[in-house]
């Protein structure tokens, strides 16, 4: 596998009477590997996709402007700031080997302290860290509205709750993360006993799929499918949207009582950036285990328009998604290693990120055993 970084520094270096000329090949940018701190290949990982998701750089790289940073925020800017900062050296044209992230490990740490060490961490949780720091940082709201219970008017059509809803959570977050990656979920759980049904319409960053087990693959129209050595990103979301009994955990408000229940879920509002959470880590009472089913997931033309509730505003929007990053996690939960392959915007193609080393790759060579986290882009409409 050729190695990207090299390939570039040669093609700079020439050696032929071509890389004399006064028309030179611009060296692609962003391909540039980060170095690992002490087991922050999470972290790595995690940037890398970040890094290749073009409207989030795009508004980093163009955009970013210190005032633009909310006071009130956790780290007053400074993660902000630090991954701007990063962003600029790794997408450089004079940008080689690889960047050492340590201004954005210094201000992960200081504001969690349970990233303060160099212990493993999980890239998921770094995720949900990294993109609620930065929209703490950006929020253009500096004080929020006054809490209020959402209720559910069961005489209220779904598109005047769910605006209720979605309206809350705007009022309070107004950043340009919100905008790229909050999207809209729809729940409904249904009284086994009186039948009463209760919707919520709760706002989400990503999407957590289970990874069928033997006997569960149930696809997109119910009808068992495949074997547990292998599955389809259909059979994670036929699990995810696939409806639940729960026996005693709901408390109805008229019956007066904890009683079974069904729930149902659904993708309400689509985001322009849907970031995909392949649970692999399953943990119980007695011991902590990965799933190793490897699932096939598509790298153009993801459609989740089956998996939306008919008639929300997500058919207003394209539900077709590309994929732009992947968050592999190989080995055991005790020794695993993180890497990324990313499509670099610059050379459109794509690439694995091993800390330090960046390599060419191609799509076709993306494991379905080891993903973990997959970043797709919403396609225009139309």
């Amino acid at each position: 596998m050729a190695d990207a970084v090299e390939l570039s520094r040669q093609s700079s270096r020439g050696g032929s009477s071509s890389s004399s000329s006064s028309v030179r090949r611009r060296q692609p940018t962003g391909l540039v590997g980060l170095h690992n701190l002490g087991n922050t290949c999470f972290m790595n990982s995690t940037l890398q996709c970040l890094s290749n998701v073009p409207a989030l750089t795009e508004y980093f790289l163009r955009g970013f402007s210190s005032e633009a940073v909310n006071p009130r925020s956790r780290t007053k800017g400074r993660m902000a700031a630090a991954y701007h900062q990063l962003l600029k050296r790794m997408w450089s044209s004079s940008a080689n080997g690889a960047e050492r992230p340590s201004e954005v490990k210094a201000v992960v740490g200081r504001v969690a302290s349970r990233f303060l060490g160099y212990d493993q961490h999980d890239a998921q949780e770094f995720l949900r860290f990294m993109l609620d720091a930065l929209q703490d940082d950006l929020n253009k709201v500096s004080t929020p509205p006054a809490y209020q219970e959402l209720d559910d008017d069961p005489s209220a059509s779904d598109a005047e709750v769910s605006a209720g809803w979605w309206e809350y959570d705007c009022a309070r977050n107004d950043s340009p993360l919100h905008d790229m990656f909050a999207g809209q979920f729809r729940s409904q759980v249904t009284c086994g006993v009186c039948g009463r049904k209760s919707r919520a319409y709760d706002p989400f960053w990503d999407v957590a799929l289970p990874i069928p087990r033997k006997g569960q693959l149930r696809g997109r129209y119910g009808a068992a499918s495949g074997s547990a050595a292998a599955c389809t990103l259909d059979d994670c979301f036929g699990g995810f949207v696939q409806q639940d009994d729960l026996d005693g955990d709901y408390y109805c408000s008229r019956c007066a009582k904890h009683v079974p229940c069904t729930k149902s879920m659904s993708l309400y509002r689509c985001p322009p950036v849907l970031v995909l959470h392949m649970r692999r880590f399953a943990f119980s009472l007695y011991r902590r285990s990965k799933v190793t089913t490897s699932v096939d997931f598509p790298v153009q033309g993801l459609d989740v328009a089956p998996y939306c509730f008919p008639g929300s505003p997500a058919a207003d929007s394209s539900t077709v998604y590309d994929l732009v990053g992947v968050v592999n996690h190989m080995g055991s939960l005790g020794g695993g290693h993180y890497t990324a392959d990313a499509l670099n915007a610059d050379t459109g193609k794509w690439y694995n990120f091993n800390d330090s080393r960046v390599s060419s790759t191609s799509s076709s060579r993306l494991s379905g055993s080891s993903a973990y986290l997959l970043f797709y882009v919403q396609r225009p409409k139309g």
